[in-house]
């Protein structure tokens, strides 16, 4: 077996020695060398970290062989802060003075000069002491020159005097003998400010390219010790770097550690134990990648030492003016697009960040591993926080440039053109703010009035101080409207215009936060904007005001939408861990800025931990709730107090620091009874601490079954008996206190990075960076495997009643049934959420993340009943006769009963999607309608399957029990009605025979798909519909009566009034139409932006619901007065029901809900509004201003 050279190390950051066996030499070595001895003058200008300074240190030496002087000016050391132009210049002459050992004294000498300027007194120096002390050829090196570029004064001079040397060489010989070369971060055109001078175009590019397989040879001593074919590991490595020599090195060092701490797997090649040929290189492939990915790519932020990747970001980030332009053109990158390389300064910026090259005359992203660290989501990210119109932007594009309500108006546009001004944007953000700034042109004239009218507006206010003084205004107005010339209606005009556009902006604004995802402060926005329109109104004497109708349906939209109900804010970072103390009154958080905070649980901070000097990365109550630990990046783990003073630090016993964690502890775990803690560490191993002396009882796995890499997290059992641990090599291990393992297995395909207790301690909730949770016994049996997240989930949390909660880098946390059924997506405003907790009631949940903020989700007492459980689209709903039940009909492929409470009853399966659901009359019986196998089930409400009815070719969508429950009428897409006999006898638990549910007839006379069948309410009619437009009305014998109606755009469901006198149809062409049964036309209701896709009559027939394509729910009387538009879909509502009693309405979504709507609730505005204003109490509390004006006056 090949031993490891403990010798040998890599060099990962700073400048290689001359001693060092890792240098690489390059073709630039060879290049800058010819180049120099021939004295020509060089630059050497690429991104940071790709070998200068360890390049120039070599060339120096070579030069020196062969009698070239030359020394090296480091502007870095002369600084760019607080340094004036002469002290900058004196500080180069004193760093020639000593590179070149010269025999001057430069204080007097320079006291001597001061009659000239610094520029001239540098040039002197170069020709009166440089060239007169030194007889050989000179190089002088000037290193990091892109530090000029900060100072406060111009340093063209001091390029265009060395340009100048470079002429001189014509006419003064010596000057041949001086050459310089220049190294760092810029470009030539950088060196001279000042255009209308000659630019820096002088000297020989050296070009420093990543290294190639073929000048590596040097890195392959330490890999030998690791493999027995080191060129195919190095290969694999090349190909995560690309070359890049920092990321090259760190490579290998921590290939070589990992092979000199046992975690490499030594024996990883084929079983025959021969020698890798090529073909065999996949475990060197597999390995590294998972190694890059947990050293490297996963938490690149904790990672990132010595520092590289944040390098990067910042010269990416750090200039606002251009950053959204350099983000723009890597983003095109990423999507795989051919970007051709043009010299642009965008794309010169981006090549100077290291993050791309350019390869056969176009860009490209460097190298795996700069891509998978800067991702699409990584850059979507920073250019959210860049735009402050980020929100809005995402909604438009993703309407394909379409959706003009997306588009900025008013303030809002002012804010977003003084924010781009001066900035290089990229090509999307100006095609959206000049389609903002199109659309705005019409109302310009309009917010110009408004500006005029503040001073009257100012005026009203201030007069309005007191009663008297407010009627003497009043009636001044109305003598001034009454006897001038007009110029009061104007006045009057223009103020109303202002009120108008404000509140036309804070709709808007609302609207867009909604959309993006921010509920909370969309409901905030609206309140205001209600609040501003009640304000109007009653400056207004009565007057109309169009926006009423756009202020009420924001109001509504953010109300019944509202998760969220506050905001925690304090943290200067990002926050990595929440916490909810054991009796739900205080909360706790650990963030990315070092400290911890503690807040009661309405929002305010009561007091900051702060201990830790560096990231604090998770943070948990103690049993009793009187204790709060606190694990950071620095190794180690403290114990506070609950008012914030600090008890202990866990690092070890005495002075065996190697008792302690040996890197960053990621997670910590408290047993039930509050005697021990478990951390869970990124040095691979498993701790459990005291928790009343802080004394380390033992390490697990030190013996048997330890984690081959690093633990991600570590739980207690609810006994508090084992404790589970998890981690980058895939496993989860359930181990005693003692130190025993009792059951170690895998089943993910990448880290584990959460694991959590069911509280019944029977199951066990795992997350992983392959996007999936699963659910476990705690014999490793797996339950059930959650797949709804679009990143890598990040944490898992149980509440009390066995609901699981994963937060993950798509930017959403989502809670789920331990069945698997997804209950609820908590979009966190497209920032991350990585730490979750429920309260101990399981009534409220908390998330921290990336925003720097605590968001707290109120889980029950909402202003809707959501029934969250289907997994796909929600179809159809129906009401049990009794009103106690509701069916919904998915296609998920069941049925679904539901108390009217919302709480499940029953699920009913079947073979195919279900897209119709019938209940008999009497309540017995449900019928259900599958999508494509025309087949029909029947079944009791204990769930019996009485029998299945086949006949159809083709997908039943209508289904209808006469009123006598002796007929059931079935309409299909093949484009026939089919009516069935249903026995008397049949009940619940009866034995039923083939001949007591008969097929009686099949009613053709449709030419297109039948989508709905109804019985009239006496069942003397019955009236089917097809997607052409075809209402047709039968006989209950099947006898063709009469075609109603033909419909424009296709008819997708009908319903008959209560009374039997009138038809309704819900329509193609976005209207519902009523007609008499003769086929007269009697009413049509527009107010749908979109297909009408259902209709029900209200059971006194005073009221009908319709739903649409436009995700909408209207509620109208039915003389055509629309009474409400409920919004809280997220998509097509293909189906509702009003309850027997009328109080009720259900909708069914292909949001995969369905949403109870009480109408006495939701149709009353003022009971909106004071929910709303209930809602975000605390978050009024916590944000006092400016909302703090809020919800004073409701009356």
């Amino acid at each position: 077996m090949l031993t490891a050279n403990p010798a040998y190390r890599y060099q990962v950051g700073g400048s290689l020695s001359l001693e060092s066996a890792s240098y690489v030499t390059r073709q630039a070595d060879e290049d800058l060398y010819q180049a120099l001895k021939r004295s020509e003058f060089c630059y050497v200008l690429s991104a940071r970290q790709m070998g200068k300074s360890s390049l120039r240190l070599r060339i120096m030496h070579r030069l020196q062989q062969v009698g070239v002087r030359s020394g090296v000016i480091d502007m870095t050391l002369i600084g760019n802060r607080q340094i004036t132009l002469e002290q900058w210049y004196a500080s180069i002459l004193q760093g020639l003075v000593s590179s070149f050992k010269l025999p001057v004294s430069l204080a007097a000498w320079w006291r001597e000069r001061t009659h000239l300027s610094a520029v001239k007194r540098f040039s002197e120096f170069l020709e009166t002491v440089l060239l007169a002390e030194i007889e050989q050829p000179i190089v002088i090196f000037i290193d990091e020159v892109d530090s000029v570029l900060g100072l406060d004064f111009s340093t063209d001079d001091f390029f265009a005097l060395i340009r100048a040397c470079y002429n001189l060489r014509i006419e003064q010989p010596a000057y041949r003998r001086l050459t310089f070369a220049l190294l760092g971060v810029a470009t030539p055109s950088d060196l001279i400010a000042d255009k209308s001078r000659t630019p820096f175009n002088i000297g020989q590019s050296i070009e420093l390219k990543g290294f190639q397989l073929h000048e590596s040879r040097p890195l392959l001593p330490g890999l030998q010790s690791v493999v027995p074919q080191p060129e195919l590991l190095l290969q694999a490595i090349l190909d995560w770097t690309g070359g890049q020599p920092f990321l090259t090195q760190k490579l290998c060092q921590l290939v070589l550690e990992a092979y000199q701490t046992s975690s490499y797997p030594a024996n990883s090649q084929p079983a025959n134990s021969q020698p890798m040929t090529a073909p065999h290189t996949a475990p060197y492939a597999v390995w590294l990648e998972m190694l890059v990915r947990s050293k490297v790519i996963d938490y690149w932020e904790l990672r990132d030492d010595p520092e590289h990747l944040r390098t990067i970001a910042h010269r990416l980030l750090h200039d606002e003016q251009q950053a959204g332009r350099l983000l723009g053109l890597y983003q095109t990158l990423l999507t795989g697009a051919t970007v051709p390389a043009n010299d642009s300064r965008e794309q010169i910026e981006l090549l100077l960040s290291g993050l791309v090259v350019k390869e056969q005359g176009r860009l490209q992203v460097r190298n795996r591993i700069y891509q998978a660290v800067f991702n699409s989501n990584w850059v979507e990210q920073q250019l959210a926080q860049l735009r402050p119109y980020a929100a809005a932007l995402t909604a438009w594009r993703q309407s394909d440039c379409r959706d003009q309500s997306r588009l900025l108006k008013g303030q809002a546009l002012a804010d977003a053109q003084t924010w781009a001004e001066g900035k290089s944007l990229s090509d999307l953000d100006y095609r959206f703010l000049a389609a903002s700034q199109t659309l705005v042109q019409q109302e310009r004239q309009l917010v110009l009035e408004a500006e005029r009218a503040q001073e009257l507006q100012a005026r009203l206010k201030q007069e309005q101080k007191t009663a008297s003084l407010q009627r003497k205004l009043l009636v001044a107005v109305g003598v001034a409207l009454l006897i001038t010339t007009g110029l009061g209606l104007l006045a009057f005009g223009e103020y109303r215009k202002a009120q108008i556009s404000e509140v036309q902006a804070i709709t808007k604004a609302s609207e867009t936060l909604f959309t993006s995802g921010r509920r909370l402060e969309a409901l905030v926005e609206a309140i205001r904007a209600h609040q501003r329109l009640r304000s109007w109104q009653r400056l207004s004497l009565g007057g109309s005001n169009p926006q009423t109708a756009q202020v009420e349906a924001v109001l509504r939209q953010a109300a019944y939408g509202v998760v969220e109900y506050n905001q925690l804010a304090g943290h200067q970072d990002s926050i990595y861990r929440v916490a909810i103390s054991p009796d739900g009154q205080m909360l706790a958080s650990a963030s990315r800025d070092g400290t911890a905070k503690l807040w009661s649980a309405d929002g305010r901070l009561l007091h900051t931990l702060r201990g830790h000097p560096d990231w604090v990365t998770h943070v948990a109550f103690s049993g009793d709730g009187q204790t709060v630990i606190s694990a950071s990046k620095d190794k180690t783990v403290k114990l506070w107090r609950r008012d914030g003073t600090l008890m202990r630090t866990l690092i070890g016993q005495g002075d065996a620091t190697l008792a302690g964690h040996g890197d960053i502890v990621f997670k910590i775990a408290l047993s039930p009874d509050g005697q021990f803690i478990a951390s869970a560490s990124m040095d691979g191993t498993v701790k459990l601490w005291t928790t009343s002396t802080g004394r380390l009882v033992r390490t697990f796995g030190q013996h048997q079954g330890r984690h081959q890499g690093q633990v991600w997290s570590v739980a207690f059992s609810p006994d508090g008996q084992q404790i589970v641990s998890g981690g980058e090599d895939r496993t989860i291990k359930i181990w005693t206190l003692e130190g025993k393992l009792v059951r170690s297995w895998t089943g993910h395909r990448n880290v584990v990075q959460s694991l959590a207790f069911s509280p019944d301690g029977r199951m066990l909730a795992s997350g992983s960076k392959d996007m999936s949770v699963k659910l476990w016994t705690v014999q490793g049996q797996l339950l059930q495997t959650y797949e709804g997240h679009q990143g890598e989930v990040l944490n898992v949390a149980f509440s009390r009643d066995g609901t699981v909660a994963s937060s993950s880098s798509d930017g959403t946390a989502q809670l789920w049934q331990p069945d698997g059924t997804l209950l609820l997506k908590l979009e966190h405003g497209g920032r991350i959420p990585r730490g979750i907790a429920f309260s101990p009631d399981g009534k409220w949940f908390a998330s921290g993340g990336a925003d720097n903020t605590i968001k707290l989700w109120r889980l029950r007492d909402r202003f809707l009943t959501q029934l969250t459980g289907h997994q796909d689209l929600v179809a159809r709903v129906a009401f049990s006769p009794d009103g106690n039940l509701l069916a919904s009909a998915s296609a998920d492929k069941t049925v679904k009963l539901w108390t009217r409470q919302g709480q499940l009853f029953r699920t009913l399966r079947h073979q195919d999607g279900v897209f119709s659901v019938a209940f008999s009359p009497n309540g017995n019986l449900l019928a259900a309608g599958s999508e494509a196998d025309g087949t029909i089930k029947l079944w009791t409400l204990e769930g019996e399957l009485l029998t299945t009815l086949r006949g159809h070719q083709a997908g039943v969508y209508g289904l209808a029990f006469s009123p006598d429950g002796k007929t059931l009428a079935s309409g299909s897409l093949d484009k026939t009605i089919r009516l069935w006999r249903i026995a008397d006898k049949i009940s619940p638990g009866g034995a039923i025979q083939p001949q007591d549910v008969t097929w009686i007839k099949t009613l053709k006379g449709h030419q297109q798909n039948v989508i709905a069948v109804r019985f009239s309410p006496d069942g003397q009619y019955l009236a089917s519909a097809g997607w052409n437009g075809e209402i047709l009305l039968w006989q209950p014998d099947g006898r063709l009566i009469r075609s109603i109606a033909n419909v424009a755009g296709g008819v997708n469901d009908l319903t008959f009034s209560p009374d039997g006198q009138m038809l309704a149809s819900a329509n193609g062409d976005h209207t519902i139409k009523f007609w008499s049964l003769a086929g007269r036309l009697l009413q049509t209701f527009t107010g749908h932006q979109a297909h009408v896709i259902a209709v029900a009559f209200s059971p006194d027939g005073q009221r009908l619901v319709s739903v649409s394509q436009d995700r909408s729910v209207k509620l109208w009387q039915t003389d055509g007065t629309l009474l409400a538009t409920l919004d809280a879909h997220s998509n097509t509502i293909p189906g509702v029901a009003f309850s027997p009693n009328g109080r009720l309405v259900a909708s069914a979504s292909w949001d995969r809900t369905v949403i109870l709507w009480d109408l006495n609730r939701v149709v009353d505005l003022n009971q909106v509004l004071e929910f709303s204003c209930e809602w975000i109490k605390d978050y009024l509390t916590t944000h006092p201003q400016p909302e703090e004006q809020l919800c004073k006056d409701l009356d």
